[in-house]
């Protein structure tokens, strides 16, 4: 897509999903990873003042690893079109939410620190959230 006048900061956000490649570019040449990819896409050359972000399937395990941000706008949205100021301020917040690493709880006492590539696999943080939640410690 070639976006020509103004346009919502984000709106690619919304297809972000664990398999397709989602780029918003200011210029053709960040939109050479379409080339490399073997799977769905989605790409757009977007204005000054749009959020300019890659999510590559293929370039790590989690969500928030696969998303870089190289500019978000600072300047608060306005209406564009059928976009209301808020759509756009939820989309922006959207991404900044995808990009976030998570917090997760630290690993329960006996539970393997990590996989061994110093991260913790999903399943030590969902055992060590899971214990959390049961408070069989007696804390809060």
């Amino acid at each position: 897509l070639v976006v020509r006048g103004p346009a919502p900061p984000a709106a690619l956000v919304r297809l972000i999903t664990p398999g397709v490649l989602v780029l918003q570019a200011a210029s053709a040449e960040a939109l050479a990873p379409l080339a490399a990819g073997d799977g769905p896409a989605v790409a757009a050359l977007v204005p000054e003042g749009a959020a300019l972000f890659r999510h590559a399937p293929a370039a790590a395990a989690t969500g928030h690893a696969r998303l870089t941000l190289d500019a978000v706008p600072e300047a608060a949205p306005r209406a564009i079109g059928a976009y209301t100021a808020f759509q756009q301020q939820e989309e922006l917040r959207q991404l900044l939410e995808l990009a976030a690493a998570p917090a997760w709880p630290e690993p329960a006492a006996g539970a393997p620190a990590t996989n061994g590539a110093g991260e913790f696999t999903p399943a030590d943080r969902l055992a060590a959230w899971l214990l959390k939640q049961a408070n069989l410690d007696g804390t809060t």
